[in-house]
């Protein structure tokens, strides 16, 4: 990305030399261990049983079923779900800060 961004500089005339072009790459581990997996059904089972007896099945079904992220799914209200349709429309999002639950307006994803 930087590298990019110096190649239009240097077109532009803004700087003679990209200095990305003698910089070293990082050398990343292949680590593969340590790499998330898709659970099994076998543990999504175990998984859903577990929430169910904390009354938590369902915020966690639809975390499963539909991969949504944890922002996505605590911003869920009820009016977003379309029972008819058998839809649900993400309109928002939460995030924490300093412990404290936030919702994540609309201007603040357009800034991103």
């Amino acid at each position: 990305m930087l590298n990019q961004a110096f190649k239009k500089a240097v077109a532009w005339g803004l700087i003679k030399v990209n200095p990305m072009e003698s910089a070293q790459k990082p050398v990343v581990k292949n680590n593969k261990s340590k790499r998330n997996r898709a659970w099994t059904k076998e543990e999504v089972h175990i998984f859903l049983e577990v929430a169910s007896k904390k009354g938590l099945v369902t915020p966690f079904l639809v975390d499963v079923v539909t991969g949504v992220r944890r922002g996505e799914l605590l911003g869920l209200k009820w009016e977003d779900i379309d029972f008819k349709n058998k839809t649900i429309t993400i309109n928002g999002t939460l995030y924490r800060r300093k412990g404290v639950m936030h919702p994540f307006v609309k201007t603040q994803i357009d800034n991103i």
